[in-house]
């Protein structure tokens, strides 16, 4: 008979929901800054002397049961993702990436959202003087597509 332990493990990773196998094991990171989301990963050494190693991401929205495909980031070479339009800036709701490698799961993130996860970049200054005054104008960082962070 089976260990009692065994057995609670493979109840409790049964199934594609719960992520339980070896995609935990590579380093996958969403960094945001200004609500600018990209996915970056480390690489992956060929399985054999000329081989092409291709990554495909993929992204979850809490509500969503399946992993759904960021389109543009289909068989790339390079180690990032822009997914600021996949994970837009909403209350509450937290989103995970994975990485897949010639078709194997390469990691997932942890969860992620974006009000809570992001870094602001410093405020834009501009100076302009007279003969008479010092103007000094203090703007906040732009987000995507150009909007202001307060607009967010």
């Amino acid at each position: 008979m089976w260990p009692r332990n065994i057995l609670v493990l493979l109840l409790f990773c049964y199934g594609e929901f719960f992520d339980c196998h070896m995609c935990y094991l590579y380093h996958l990171q969403i960094m945001s800054k200004n609500f600018n989301n990209v996915l970056h990963w480390d690489p992956v050494e060929p399985a054999f002397p000329g081989q092409k190693v291709l990554y495909s991401v993929q992204y979850w929205r809490g509500d969503d049961q399946n992993y759904l495909k960021k389109m543009e980031c289909q068989n790339i070479t390079s180690l990032s993702c822009d997914l600021t339009a996949e994970t837009p800036s909403v209350y509450d709701v937290y989103y995970k990436a994975k990485v897949m490698v010639n078709g194997s799961c390469h990691g997932i993130t942890t969860s992620f959202n974006p009000l809570r996860n992001t870094v602001f970049g410093p405020p834009v200054l501009s100076i302009r003087t007279t003969a008479s005054s010092l103007h000094v104008n203090i703007t906040v960082p732009k987000g995507p597509n150009g909007k202001s962070i307060p607009n967010i």
